[in-house]
């Protein structure tokens, strides 16, 4: 079993893998679905339960991110008794952004992704990343 120094790598690699292009949602990356409808979302990676008045792709976000947690919780054999709070919080940074996302000129947005996590003892582990997205066409 590892130690709980582990923990912030687990959080490190959760957002890695969030932002990835492998967050696909019918046959497309996640956000792109997202950054059209919501200027602040904020999951529990500890309850990926979906909320009254979720959209079906921000239903999808929440047990994708608890499932990625759960995911590198077991790869780091991290007890999970470790984790008291586990939270991911995506928000659209303002104003449209025009972006040649492959051979076409897309409207987008930055969107700003913070992961934090706090130990069982109340060690914060936090990482952030800022990502393009063009809303999709569909």
């Amino acid at each position: 079993m590892a130690n709980r120094r582990v923990i912030a790598a687990v959080a490190h690699n959760v957002l890695a893998t969030l932002v990835s292009r492998y967050s696909d949602y019918q046959g497309y990356w996640l956000f792109g679905f997202l950054v059209g409808e919501l200027d602040r979302l904020e999951l529990d990676l500890l309850d990926g339960t979906p909320r009254d008045g979720d959209s079906a792709a921000a239903a999808f976000a929440r047990e994708l991110a608890a499932r990625r947690f759960d995911e590198q919780v077991a790869k780091a054999r991290v007890d999970r008794s470790w984790v008291r709070e586990g939270r991911v919080t995506f928000e659209s940074v303002p104003g449209a952004i025009e972006r040649l996302v492959g051979l076409h000129m897309r409207v987008g947005s930055d969107v700003r992704v913070r992961i934090r996590v706090v130990t069982d003892r109340g060690r914060g582990h936090e990482f952030a990343r800022q990502v393009y997205v063009a809303r999709h066409p569909v």
